[in-house]
């Protein structure tokens, strides 16, 4: 009998969130459940409501990285409902104005590699952040608006000359962290500049 109650409970929770929160997402049905997409921005939001009363949630980036993912068993209306209201709430705030962090070094590559990789800790903390690799010649011509500016060691000696351009803005990474890549250092190091 309890099992005709939870089958006829996951139904009730899957046709009232549709009703509710999922209203204008795109439904895609298959033999497996229903799966719900929406396009927010640049993300994919993706909700899934297997037959097997497993519920899948998800948020990819436009490159397809996985921002958010959580997948869990249909135990009852309470327990559900908090996972997917959290997972709500978190997409409703993916555009939030995020603090924009430049990353310099001297021609771009190394930094964009060493980004990619701080942004995907930033992801995984959920922090409103956003980084970009620069060179230092865009930078210097461009002179870009921005929160906070981290030099690679390989252009730290241009430390005052920025310091002068962008006041209160620039910051050295320490060698020992950027040569081992040591990530949750230097995004501590971001978050003890920003939140002073």
């Amino acid at each position: 009998m309890n099992l005709f109650y939870k089958d006829i409970s996951y139904t009730l929770f899957y046709l009232w969130m549709k009703k509710h929160y999922l209203n204008d997402f795109t439904i895609n049905k298959s033999e497996n459940g229903i799966t719900l997409t929406k396009t927010v921005f640049q993300y994919t939001i993706i909700i899934s409501f297997y037959a097997n009363q497993i519920i899948e949630e998800q948020i990819l980036n436009n490159e397809e990285q996985i921002l958010y993912y959580m997948h869990f068993e249909f135990i009852d209306l309470l327990q559900a409902s908090r996972f997917v209201s959290d997972f709500i709430h978190y997409f409703k705030n993916l555009n939030t104005p995020k603090s924009k962090v430049l990353l310099c070094c001297s021609c771009g590559i190394t930094s964009a590699f060493f980004a990619e990789q701080l942004q995907l800790h930033i992801y995984a903390g959920h922090l409103d952040i956003k980084i970009e690799a620069i060179d230092i010649y865009t930078l210097m011509q461009e002179m870009p608006n921005t929160e906070l500016i981290l030099l690679s060691p390989q252009v730290g000696h241009y430390y005052h000359s920025f310091s002068a351009l962008f006041p209160n803005k620039v910051v050295k990474i320490p060698i020992t962290d950027y040569a081992a890549y040591q990530y949750t250092s230097i995004l501590q190091l971001i978050i003890n500049y920003l939140n002073p």
